[in-house]
């Protein structure tokens, strides 16, 4: 998951660096079509991993609030419920 944001945050510090680098908006080539495209898919990819690695998470802040695993969960077995309060 952090690789991820970091990746993300590395995209968007090169979009900042690449505008601040301009003289003018109007002199600056636009960005070609390809480094569009990939940008593009390595920020849905990104996105898509923080979805994926997030439910995970959930999962596990579940099981230590729960005091029981997913597995323990579908056998009816679990630990002593105890608070964590």
């Amino acid at each position: 998951c952090s690789s991820a944001v970091f990746t993300l945050l590395l995209l968007a510090a090169g979009v900042f660096y690449w505008l601040w680098s301009q003289s003018s908006w109007s002199d600056a080539p636009p960005p070609q079509s390809a480094s569009l495209i990939c940008c593009g898919l390595v920020a849905v990819e990104c996105f898509a991993a923080v979805l994926f690695v997030s439910d995970f998470l959930q999962e596990q802040v579940e099981s230590i609030q729960m005091n029981s695993t997913l597995v323990e969960t579908y056998q009816r077995t679990h630990g002593h419920r105890a608070s964590f309060r």
